[in-house]
């Protein structure tokens, strides 16, 4: 059995990986099966995911209570420009989840200017983003990939 249990959030653990540097976004994830994914660097790292009984307003603000009861995942690896080193900038990442639904809170800081995308035809790989890459089958092979540009795109 993995650390991640068998069933949607029974451990309360997730694992992270695959972020990039972006803007402060919330994402909501809406799964049915463990949340696991790896860290680019292989090892495994994890982060403890908060249930919660409120609703949670899916607005890119992270001002509910529930957020500020979730620990802060903040030991990050970049994957652009440079990947496997510590992230340029400082991002935080809260992870809270209720019957329905993961919540991702992340508050990114930028200490130049935030790039986004003005069209579909601009370059994804040059614009401030946040990926979350769920590993749900524990086979460190495939992943539910989630990510927002900070155009929204």
């Amino acid at each position: 059995m993995s650390s991640c249990g068998q069933s949607a959030f029974p451990s309360h653990l997730v694992r992270y990986g695959g972020i990039s540097l972006g803007i402060i976004a919330v994402s909501q994830l809406l799964i049915t099966s463990d949340v696991c994914a790896q860290a680019l660097s292989g090892e495994r790292k994890q982060a403890l995911a908060v249930r919660v009984n409120t609703p949670i307003q899916v607005d890119g603000r992270l001002d509910e209570v529930a957020w500020q009861k979730a620990t802060p995942v903040v030991d990050f690896i970049q994957k652009e420009p440079v990947e496997g080193v510590a992230p340029t900038d400082r991002m935080e990442v809260r992870f809270i989840y209720d019957d329905t639904a993961l919540y991702v809170g992340a508050r990114m800081f930028a200490s130049g200017p935030i790039r986004s995308m003005l069209s579909r035809r601009d370059d994804g790989r040059q614009v401030e983003s946040i990926e979350i890459e769920l590993d749900t089958f524990l086979d460190r092979r495939t992943a539910y990939s989630f990510g927002v540009t900070a155009a929204g795109v």
